[in-house]
């Protein structure tokens, strides 16, 4: 795989986290046990939205590493995979 179509599969995994993360967070709270968790990670991961894949290539893996790292440490891993 080239490098163009690596970072457009990327921005495309990094855009569908944030969207399923954010619609999660949408929903009602009292019905949707998960909506909080939805909306602390999302606002944790992208506190500045999708501006990051703008950036230059190498920027761009460097701050996609950043939010991987911020899974791992805060625990974020099992909520994201059952959201």
């Amino acid at each position: 795989m080239n490098k163009r179509a690596a970072d457009s599969a990327t921005d495309n995994a990094w855009g569908c986290l944030e969207a399923r993360l954010a619609s999660y967070a949408r929903l009602p709270a009292e019905h949707y046990s998960k909506a909080a968790r939805a909306a602390e990670i999302h606002g944790v991961l992208f506190a500045d939205g999708l501006d990051f894949l703008t950036l230059a290539y190498k920027s761009q893996w460097a701050e996609g590493n950043q939010r991987l790292k911020l899974i791992e440490e805060r625990g974020y891993a099992a909520d994201v995979d059952a959201l």
